[in-house]
């Protein structure tokens, strides 16, 4: 069986680098935004990142952390002038 982990892996190793080709730096992006999101969501469930399963993480719970980041980019000037 696949953990999400895996598959969250296979999909930045096999399928963005090797199916689609794009660049390392690409990967890195989206991997971070991921692993960001992860880690919210495994805060906000009080869960470890790996006891993390696809239907623990919802649409909502990707909005609170969008705009949790959002908020906090904010207060320095990061993203919003």
């Amino acid at each position: 069986m696949n953990t999400m982990g895996t598959l969250v892996m296979k999909f930045f190793n096999n399928y963005l680098a090797n199916e689609r080709g794009v660049s390392l730096n690409t990967i890195r992006s989206y991997s971070d935004c991921v692993r960001l999101m992860l880690d919210y969501t495994a805060m906000r469930l009080g869960l470890t990142p790996d006891k993390l399963s696809f239907d623990a993480i919802s649409d909502t719970l990707i909005l609170e952390c969008v705009l949790s980041a959002t908020v906090r980019e904010s207060r320095c000037g990061c993203l919003i002038d």
